[in-house]
């Protein structure tokens, strides 16, 4: 199970010993008078199978971000790597014979990006993840808090509808958003497709829109799945 392309992270941890990279690239697109075009180049995510139910995970990104008037003057310009975040991610529930998943996933952001491009201070990501499974589809809901600082925090989520078209295409839909600490809401849609090249392999091609902003995305990538001898 991979958490990329969508937006929601799936509840079950990867085997223990087994070592997984989910590495993509995203372009983004944002605002209204002044544009804000992001790139990541690339997004990386590690996860290390620790134990039968845990997994540690690392978070990488380079990113490139300008920033222009409606007139398409260029006003700023600005590359260098994110934020290092480091974390885990634990399952709380998962039975064979269940069709309900839940875990909990938590990571720190450590300070280290570039001037102006990350956090000024320790921050940390953590959200509550459900999966259900029907016979025709799959359910994915996070919930979940992101704190900056006592003046900055958001609560987030996520809700991702998945349907497998054959034995190697899968499709899916999700609408996520979230609310900052002043109560403004922020909501989003997206959607994309995965293809499984093998059992350890898988590509996938995403895009969304900001639903009451100004925002829209494309991303790309492709995970592997390193399995213990």
């Amino acid at each position: 199970m991979t958490d990329r392309p969508d937006q929601t992270e799936s509840s079950t941890s990867i085997p223990k010993g087994a070592f997984q990279l989910e590495v993509g690239v995203l372009g983004e697109e944002l605002g209204d008078h002044v544009q804000h075009t992001n790139i990541s180049h690339p997004t990386l995510l590690l996860r290390y199978g620790l134990l039968e139910n845990l997994e540690l995970r690392l978070v990488q990104e380079y990113n490139s971000t300008e920033v222009k008037s409606r007139s398409e003057q260029k006003i700023a310009e600005q590359s260098g790597m994110g934020d290092l975040q480091l974390g885990a991610k634990i399952e709380l529930l998962n039975k064979e014979d269940r069709k309900t998943q839940i875990g909990f996933l938590s990571h720190l952001i450590i300070p280290s990006a570039a001037d102006g491009m990350g956090e000024e201070s320790s921050a940390s990501i953590n959200k509550f993840l459900i999966c259900h499974s029907l016979s025709f589809m799959g359910i994915g809901a996070n919930l979940g808090f992101d704190y900056r600082n006592s003046k900055h925090y958001h609560y987030t989520y996520t809700l991702s509808m998945a349907f497998n078209l054959s034995e190697k295409i899968g499709v899916f839909i999700e609408p996520y958003g979230e609310m900052d600490q002043n109560s403004n809401f922020s909501n989003n849609f997206n959607a994309g497709f995965t293809y499984l090249l093998n059992d350890q392999m898988q590509l996938d091609l995403s895009a969304g829109k900001g639903l009451d902003h100004q925002m829209r995305f494309l991303s790309f990538g492709l995970s592997v799945l390193l399995l213990p001898n």
